[in-house]
């Protein structure tokens, strides 16, 4: 099928966004592609992406941001920051494209400078966006993506919501096609036996913009109500200083007992706590959210913002509340009535199987072919 030049900026977090480029990994080397991977960082991060490392390395191009090193003070450090990762990304993803000449580019974008790195590329470009990162910058971004498509080399744009389609669509005219990160169905299966009454889980990144502090916060709410449980927080420590402010709040408003940081990331570890949690709760900015379909595959019952309504049904097999009161509310509700928490459980574990691999791949399957790739 020729080459497929994958582009991540970060392939050494284990987050959703890394979970869409091992899809995308496994997708393309099952339609008969190439498969080649350019990063900006050492690799650490899912299974199989890591073996691809291993057994490819000379198809897995690593390329540090130069000069990143270097700190100014005030706002000067910003400047040279954002015109260094732009020039950088332009100079080092345009340098390695002209040389592989790949049939299709696969964009995994977090960032406008992702996009940006594309400006001069004349391959056939697909780009996936994971999150809403232009609000302060609609004009540019506008001007940015007509100019790719202008030149025709911009040929789909997928979204990994339908929040995050429409605000494309409302905020930058941009048409995208719904193609959901999968989770793996074969991995993160149910084990009801294993469940723990009292147990509340979040699992994330410890990072500020996962929001946890409102999770201890909602913590502190269901204290006071008197309300027996427990509350892990899994996930890798990003952020030293946001983790010492969490242990801080922890000690604060004491929830010793009742909250703990576990700093592990391994998938193994994390199924085993989402086995056994009764609810999984989710703070972050931003839409979707994989954890919270992991948790539903294994019965956890997800409570989530409104940004990641459209994963639930309100009431149904999840709740969707908007302060961290309203999340002590419903978690409060499911703890004291089992029964309920068994049903909605039983039908968060259903709404998974919309989120799979297999329903991921034909999708895409169905979008290459409109564009005459597959």
């Amino acid at each position: 099928m020729g080459k497929c030049l994958i582009y991540h900026p970060f392939l050494n977090v284990r987050g959703g966004a890394e979970k869409v480029v091992e899809s995308f990994l496994t997708s393309f080397t099952n339609l008969g592609y190439d498969i080649y991977i350019l990063t900006r960082t050492s690799i650490s991060s899912h299974e199989s992406i890591n073996k691809y490392f291993e057994s490819n390395k000379e198809k897995i191009v690593v390329r540090p941001c130069v000069g990143s090193d270097v700190r100014f003070k005030g706002l000067l450090n910003r400047v040279y920051f954002h015109t260094l990762y732009y020039v950088n990304n332009l100079f080092v993803v345009s340098k390695c494209i002209n040389s592989l000449k790949p049939k299709i580019i696969i964009g995994s974008c977090q960032d406008m400078q992702d996009i940006f790195a594309f400006l001069f590329s004349k391959h056939p470009i697909i780009l996936y966006v994971h999150t809403p990162f232009w609000e302060n910058l609609r004009l540019p971004y506008r001007i940015l993506l007509k100019q790719l498509r202008s030149k025709m080399q911009l040929k789909k744009v997928f979204a990994n919501s339908k929040f995050l389609a429409r605000d494309l669509h409302n905020l930058l005219g941009v048409e995208s096609y719904v193609l959901y990160p999968p989770y793996d169905d074969g991995f993160f299966k149910p084990n009801l036996e294993a469940k723990d009454s009292k147990s509340i889980l979040m699992v994330g990144r410890v990072s500020p913009e996962k929001r946890i502090h409102l999770g201890i916060e909602a913590a502190r709410e269901l204290k006071k109500r008197d309300v027996d449980f427990k509350l892990n927080i899994v996930g890798l420590i990003d952020d030293k200083n946001y983790y010492h402010y969490l242990r801080e709040l922890i000690s604060r408003f004491d929830l010793k007992k009742n909250c703990e940081i576990l700093p592990y990331g391994e998938a193994e570890v994390i199924r085993r706590y989402y086995q056994r949690s009764i609810a999984h709760w989710m703070f972050s900015f931003g839409y979707y959210g994989l954890t919270n379909v992991e948790a539903m595959a294994c019965g956890a019952i997800p409570i989530v913002p409104p940004n990641c309504a459209e994963l639930v049904v309100n009431g149904e097999n999840g709740f969707v509340c908007s302060n961290s009161i309203e999340f002590a509310d419903k978690t409060e509700l499911i703890l004291k009535n089992p029964k309920l928490a068994e049903k909605m459980a039983e039908r968060a574990i259903a709404n998974a199987t919309n989120f799979t691999f297999s329903s991921f791949f034909e999708k895409l399957k169905d979008a290459l072919e409109s564009l005459d790739f597959a």
